[in-house]
């Protein structure tokens, strides 16, 4: 779970630390007030997307850098300007420092560990609106982690089924 996300000199970001609370967030507000570009930034730091200069500063000087910090304790960092990096922090200092190529390095991937259902944004379908509804359900206990119970539960039925069976 991402616990924070600082950005700097992002597009219409100079300074924007955002703070997200377990489980679901969602940004709402009026047009033209950077919700896109928050989305865009975490995207940045996550899938290095998008490439070139589209991320530079719209209203100020500076060179852009995102970081998200992780449950795990880890720091992801993104940034472009006399050196194009990724950086990944943990509680004991440096874990990885390299120059940011078009993909994300392993060691970024692995910190952020998501699948595409943890992360949503405007450009894609509205959220489960076009889904059947054996779909939904399927995303709904993925989010929520009812996934895990059922097949725990459905792997204790078994047990005790062969168990009774065992008994007689």
């Amino acid at each position: 779970m991402i616990k924070s996300l600082k950005i700097r000199n992002f597009e219409s970001h100079r300074k924007t630390i955002l703070d997200f609370e377990p489980g679901l967030n969602v940004f709402v507000g009026e047009s033209d007030r950077g919700k896109s570009g928050v989305f865009r930034a975490f995207n940045w730091v996550r899938t290095n997307r998008p490439l070139g200069d589209g991320i530079s500063p719209l209203y100020w000087e500076g060179y852009p850098e995102v970081t998200a910090e992780i449950e795990n304790g880890l720091k992801a960092t993104r940034s472009k300007g006399k050196q194009n990096i990724f950086r990944l922090e943990g509680p004991e200092g440096t874990i990885f420092e390299g120059n940011a190529g078009t993909d994300v390095p392993e060691p970024i991937q692995s910190a952020f560990d998501m699948s595409e259902v943890n992360y949503q944004s405007q450009i894609d379908r509205a959220f489960l609106m076009f889904d059947t509804p054996g779909e939904r359900g399927r995303i709904l206990n993925q989010i929520s982690g009812l996934d895990r119970i059922d097949s725990t539960l459905s792997a204790a039925n078994s047990d005790i089924l062969r168990l009774y069976r065992d008994w007689e």
